[in-house]
């Protein structure tokens, strides 16, 4: 039987949420900077431990893809045109959301931002407009999390990355 990760508990008013284990892999931190990974050009700041993710902060996903998006993919009704919507491929696209939900074991967050099947593993990052007044201007632009996959239509997992 496949292990499941617990994200969210069930409450009176939400179901719970749970993961695969067999979905979940983990890898050493490289750390040669003269790894192609690693160059300064394709790296972003992660956020510092002393910030704290909270639903309502608006976050971003960067997407490179190389393939075109079915309608099946995105879920998305036949009538919708999926490349107004997510842009050409070949092209570097920054879709847009928020966090709606922070796990309490303070791993995981839920989020809504528009994704279709590919997009797992894409680094979600804070965005410079319309944040609370409290984040410091150097925070934005700073990866906060790996997206994960969907959840459902409406909503997806990401785990949370930090300096540790």
């Amino acid at each position: 039987m496949t292990e499941r990760i617990q994200v969210r508990p069930a409450t009176a008013t939400k179901r719970e949420i749970t993961w695969s284990a067999d979905d979940v892999s983990f890898g050493d931190t490289i750390t040669d900077p003269s790894n192609v990974l690693t160059k300064a050009s394709r790296l972003f700041e992660i956020i510092p431990n002393t910030f704290r993710l909270r639903a309502g902060h608006r976050i971003g996903m960067l997407v490179y893809r190389t393939f075109d998006i079915t309608h099946q993919d995105a879920k998305a009704p036949l009538n919708i045109n999926l490349v107004q919507v997510y842009g050409q491929k070949f092209q570097v696209c920054i879709y847009t959301g928020q966090v709606t939900e922070i796990s309490d074991n303070g791993q995981t967050f839920c989020h809504d931002i528009n994704t279709f099947q590919g997009c797992s593993g894409g680094i979600i990052f804070l965005l410079d407009r319309n944040q609370f007044d409290d984040i410091a201007v150097e925070f934005h632009g700073s990866a906060v999390g790996i997206n994960v996959g969907g959840l459902d239509v409406d909503s997806n997992l990401g785990f949370l990355i930090n300096e540790n």
